[in-house]
Order: C-alpha cells, then sequence, then structure tokens
C-alpha cells in the first residue's frame, strides 16, 4: 500500500508532476504502482493532508510509539474539528434566519437551542451577533443571553494577558463581552506598543527599550537585573523608567511555586487594606478583634530600605491579618481586612 510520504504528497503540488508525463513515455514500474496507489487514494476519499497528519507521520517514523506523546496531537486535532464545526452551526442558523423564510419561529428556536453548549468555541462577535438575531424572535433572547453568558464562562476559563479589542469593521459586541475584554485590558494594561521580539521573549538584563505610549510620548525602561525565584513563585525584577531606579515582584511562571499563592486585594472592597509596593513587612500594630480609627497605623513595609506606613482608612474591626513580620508581599496582596464599624 501507499507509504507515509507518497500519502502526504496528495494534493500538494509535488504531487502534480505525475500528470504532466509525456504521453508517449512508457511508465517506469515505480510509476506503475504510485498510479495504484492514487486510484486507491481516491476510491478511499483521501485527496489532501493537513498538519495533523503530517505531525502523525513524523511523529510514527521517528519510531517514539509513546502515546502520551501522541495523544496532545489527537485532542488539538479533534477540539479544532469540534471548533470548525461549531462555527458551521452558527453560520448555518444565521443563513436560516436571513435568507431561509421558510422556517417558523419554532423551528429556528430549536436549531438556536444548540447554539449554548458551543458558544464557548464561537468568536465573540459571532455571539453577540446570534444574540442580536435572536432577539427578533419571539422567545429567543433568552437563548441569545445563554449564548453570551455560556462563551464569557469559557472566557473566564482561560488565561489572558491581553485581548485584542480592536474592531476595525465596527461589528456589535455585547455589552457583556465588551466588559470582560476591558477588565482584562486594564489589569494588564496595553502592551500593543511592545516590539514582538520583547512580546514574546522578554528583555535581557542591560537591555534598553523605548516605547512610545502615545503620539510624542515615550518612555525609556532599562532591564538591570532579575533576582532569583522565590519560594512563592515570585521574583524580584529590577529596572529604570527613565532613569529612575524601580523594582517589582511577578510571577515565574517556569517555576512552581512550593508555597500557597497570597490572595489579592479586591479592587472596589474597602474591607480589604492591599500592599501598595512589593517589600517586606516589618512591623504589625494591630490584632486580629482589635477596634480601629480612620487614620490608626495598621503595619509597615520595608521597601529598597524606605519604610513606607499603612493607615486605616475608616472607623472599624480587624477581621483578618494575613501577614506577619517578615513576610515579601507583592503589589496588591491582601495584607488585613477590616470590617466597618456599623452604624448607630
Amino acid at each position: 500500500g501507499p507509504d507515509f510520504q507518497f500519502a502526504l504528497m496528495i494534493g500538494s503540488p509535488s504531487d502534480w508532476g505525475d500528470f504532466v508525463k509525456e504521453k508517449n513515455k512508457e511508465p517506469t514500474e515505480e510509476e506503475k504502482r504510485r498510479a495504484t496507489w492514487r486510484l486507491l487514494m481516491n476510491e478511499l476519499g483521501i485527496h489532501g493532508c493537513d498538519e495533523f497528519e503530517a505531525l502523525v507521520v513524523e511523529f510514527l517514523e521517528s519510531g517514539l510509539f509513546d502515546a502520551s506523546k501522541l495523544a496532545p496531537i489527537i485532542d488539538r486535532y479533534v477540539a479544532e474539528k469540534q471548533n470548525v464545526e461549531a462555527r458551521e452551526k452558527a453560520n448555518q442558523f444565521m443563513f436560516k434566519v436571513f435568507w431561509d423564510h421558510h422556517l417558523n419561529n419554532a423551528q429556528l428556536l430549536e436549531m438556536a437551542s444548540e447554539l449554548p453548549a458551543i458558544s464557548g468555541m464561537l468568536d465573540p462577535y459571532v455571539c453577540s451577533e446570534l444574540d442580536i438575531a435572536l432577539a427578533d424572535i419571539p422567545g429567543g433572547a433568552t437563548i441569545g443571553q445563554a449564548i453570551v453568558d455560556g462563551w464569557i464562562a469559557a472566557f473566564k476559563t482561560q488565561k489572558h494577558e491581553r485581548v485584542n479589542d480592536e474592531n476595525p469593521f465596527n461589528r456589535p459586541l455585547h455589552k457583556a463581552i465588551a466588559a470582560e475584554f476591558a477588565a482584562v485590558n486594564a489589569k494588564y494594561g496595553p502592551i500593543s506598543a511592545l516590539p514582538t521580539p520583547v512580546f514574546f521573549y522578554g528583555m535581557k538584563p542591560g537591555s534598553e527599550l523605548t516605547i512610545e505610549i502615545e503620539r510624542g510620548k515615550a518612555i525609556v525602561v532599562q532591564l538591570t537585573a532579575v533576582g532569583e525565584t522565590r519560594a512563592d513563585g515570585q521574583v524580584e525584577v529590577f529596572f529604570e523608567l527613565n532613569g529612575q531606579p524601580r523594582v517589582i515582584m511577578v510571577p515565574d511562571r517556569s517555576a512552581a511555586a512550593s508555597a500557597e499563592t497570597r490572595r489579592v486585594a479586591e479592587d472596589g472592597n474597602e474591607d480589604h487594606v492591599p500592599a501598595p509596593m512589593p517589600g517586606a513587612v516589618s512591623s504589625i500594630a494591630v490584632e486580629v478583634g482589635q477596634t480601629v480609627s480612620d487614620g490608626d497605623v495598621l503595619l509597615t513595609i520595608e521597601a529598597m530600605k524606605m519604610e513606607t506606613t499603612i493607615h486605616a482608612q475608616r472607623d472599624g474591626k480587624v477581621a483578618e491579618i494575613l501577614v506577619a513580620v517578615g513576610n515579601q508581599i507583592s503589589a496588591k496582596d491582601l495584607l488585613m481586612v477590616v470590617k466597618a464599624s456599623a452604624k448607630t
């Protein structure tokens, strides 16, 4: 039967040479064998091979038959197949809505009822368009909202450091999805100004980078040094920003943390006392259950040989203390929980 390389060649430009042979020339045994293989492939319905087949062939020819290494390739292929089927199902529904006037609303809703389960595999703009289309069908608004909710639920299970919310064609985007995009981008900030090599591989100690953050306004960043990874998976990064020394703590994703990651203070939660900067806890002035007044000292932090005092922002009672003297902390780590005093 056909060998691996022949199967991969089917449908490719290198396969065309067999169709332009001289008519009067007697075919060789190899050419006859290839012609027989081509007929067989045609009968099997195989007219070309994709990246999946190429990877499988490369894997099998290597002589490494480790199922655990082959499984991720198959999983990726299956996932992509499911994504394609989901997109086709959504496109078919939109076609029926706008062009097939033989279907009644009940039939359209029956088709749409399958979409929430696959919404996580769809483009966010497609989900938004489906929601708009369903809103015009009696009883369809609930399904449309379920599609949007399903997409957001799937989005939240993934790690995002930045989402591309550029919309040059001004396609409609559901306000809830737009809010998710805005929350991610607000947390990590704009990174589109970074050069591609820096985005993918980062800077090296001693290197300098000029970043234009807006027209006519730029900042100069020089990476000074990178510290050792701590037990909690954090690493100190020393750099200069427009000539001014700075230090931040960032997670080292190449190292598994051997200690539990600290809780992060919630934005907008007035009970939470966050760390304003990375450093070390040098003293704690209160204890759990203690009543404090607005302006009272809660604790002090030492960073870059300077001590910063953290004060209570309102009257209340200390409910939790999540750090101890000597603990290394990162910016936005939750230090304490101070519950507001009950109003009388």
